[in-house]
C-alpha cells in the first residue's frame, strides 16, 4: 500500500511540475492557451518581427552554428514580405570554406548549388517560400534526388528561420 501511494504521489508531483513549467500550454476556459494558440494548434504571431500581415521591412541576418562553427550565415532584405536580395555571409563545412576565392572546382560547384538554392527565393514571399527548401533537388541542378546529399538545405532553412526569429537586423528607411 505504501508503495502504491508513493508511486501516485510521484506521478501527481510530476504532473504538477509539468503544468507549472509550461503555463503557456495551460488551457483557459475559452479554449486557448495563455500564448494565444487554440486547442487546434493555430496561434498568434510567435516570431518577433512577424505580425498578422507578415514581417517588417528590413535586412535580416541569421546563422546555423554547429560545433561552435558558423556553418551557414545568410543575409536577406524583405520588402512587403518579398525577398529582394539574399546572400551568404558564411558557408563552411568540415573546415572547407565554400565562399573562398581560391576554392577548388568541386567546392565551387557545391557553392554554386547553394547559390542556386537561395537565388530561387529572390522575388518570393518569405511566408510561403522556406518550405520549398525541403526539396532542394527541385531547385538546384546536380543534386542527388534520392538523398539531397550534395546540399544540406536544412542548415540554410535554419539560418533563414534564425534570421526571422531574431527580427530585422536593420529596418528599412
Amino acid at each position: 500500500m505504501k508503495k502504491a501511494i508513493s508511486v501516485l504521489s510521484a506521478a501527481l508531483a510530476l504532473l504538477l511540475l509539468t503544468v507549472a513549467c509550461n503555463p503557456s500550454d495551460a488551457m483557459s476556459s475559452s479554449g486557448t492557451t495563455a500564448s494565444g494558440s487554440s486547442a487546434s494548434g493555430s496561434s498568434s504571431s510567435t516570431v518577433p518581427g512577424e505580425s498578422q500581415t507578415g514581417y517588417r521591412d528590413g535586412t535580416y541576418r541569421g546563422s546555423y552554428v554547429e560545433g561552435g562553427v558558423n556553418q551557414v550565415g545568410v543575409q536577406f532584405t524583405l520588402e512587403d514580405n518579398i525577398i529582394r536580395d539574399i546572400s551568404y555571409r558564411s558557408l563552411m563545412y568540415k573546415g572547407v570554406d565554400y565562399l573562398a576565392e581560391d576554392a577548388d572546382e568541386a567546392t565551387k560547384q557545391v557553392a554554386g548549388q547553394y547559390q542556386q538554392l537561395i537565388d530561387y527565393y529572390i522575388g518570393k514571399d518569405i511566408r510561403e517560400g522556406v518550405d520549398l527548401m525541403y526539396t532542394p533537388e527541385e531547385i538546384a541542378s546536380d543534386v542527388d534526388a534520392f538523398t539531397s546529399a550534395t546540399l544540406r538545405s536544412g542548415k540554410v532553412i535554419s539560418a533563414i528561420n534564425d534570421a526571422l526569429n531574431r527580427d530585422a537586423y536593420a529596418l528599412a528607411e
